[in-house]
């Protein structure tokens, strides 16, 4: 089972590689854009990008690193100030940033930007967004990572609209605002026993498998979160590794987040610059 888990591995990594190149001459329009911040990439191959965001909770990160290590899947994670003051975290930080996957801004302070029910009504100035934004970067670049290399960002509450989006790419340097893939119940996986959103991890699994066998989930950005903390008593930290090794005999290949976007970033900023 070893051996042939880590030759999948291997042609996984070989294939992202071959991937990544056909992803970088692709167009723009190629990319997936909801209130104008990117939700889904290229759909040309079978490519998938693993986010994760973290606020008041990580009890799930050691599990989704230790899954993401034994199969060589790079991961990007987004993180509140609210994360980043927590001692019990700055492991969590740390093997990040040293194991290789991406570390970017969520937010200092997880405000909820625009209206639940009305999203062109925004709640925020741009002087407040582009503060907030910014002291997040700061405290993030205390991990070894540079604010310049931080250029992909999730929204708080995973919620935006054409001004924030728009707001993003007015920051120097210019900040992609990306988001979940919709169509699966993944980011369900913080909802506490009691809240309306709350799915059963076998759902969420569930929903997974379904979307993928019948729509097919290239360029994909599939999210999960770092805890749900003590309200959900069923944690969902523990189906990730099923998920990724069913995804990997699905033939999908994992690719960064910066590969994903990196030339669509560029060809979106000319259009709309």
């Amino acid at each position: 089972h070893k051996s042939t888990r880590a030759m999948q591995q291997l042609c996984a990594a070989a294939l992202a590689v071959v991937a990544a190149a056909v992803l970088a001459r692709a167009a723009v329009e190629d990319i997936t854009w909801t209130y104008d911040g990117a939700t889904r990439g290229p759909q040309t191959e079978k490519v998938i990008s693993m986010i994760f965001t973290g606020g008041s909770y990580g009890e799930a990160a050691p599990i989704i690193l230790d899954a993401l290590k034994e199969r060589n899947i790079p991961g990007a994670f987004f993180v509140t100030g609210e994360f980043i003051t927590y001692p019990e975290y700055q492991t969590t930080l740390h093997r990040i940033v040293d194991e290789g996957h991406y570390l970017g801004p969520h937010s200092h302070s997880h405000t909820l930007y625009c209206d639940w029910d009305n999203r062109n009504e925004t709640f925020v100035t741009q002087e407040f967004f582009t503060q907030d934004l910014e002291t997040n970067l700061q405290e993030l670049s205390q991990y070894n990572v540079t604010v310049d290399s931080m250029r992909y960002f999730i929204p708080p509450y995973e919620w935006w609209n054409k001004d924030i989006a728009h707001w993003s790419w007015e920051m120097k340097p210019a900040i992609l605002l990306m988001c979940f893939t919709p169509g699966t119940y993944s980011q369900a996986d913080y909802a506490p026993d009691n809240d309306t959103n709350y799915m059963p991890n076998w759902k969420i699994f569930e929903s997974i498998v379904k979307y993928e066998r019948t729509y097919g989930m290239n360029g994909f950005l599939l999210l999960f979160h770092l805890g749900a903390g003590p309200d959900r008593t069923e944690k969902f930290a523990p189906y990730i590794p099923q998920v990724l090794d069913y995804l990997l005999d699905r033939g999908y290949s994992f690719i960064r987040v910066q590969q994903m976007m990196q030339l669509k970033q560029a060809l979106h900023q000319q259009e709309t610059h």
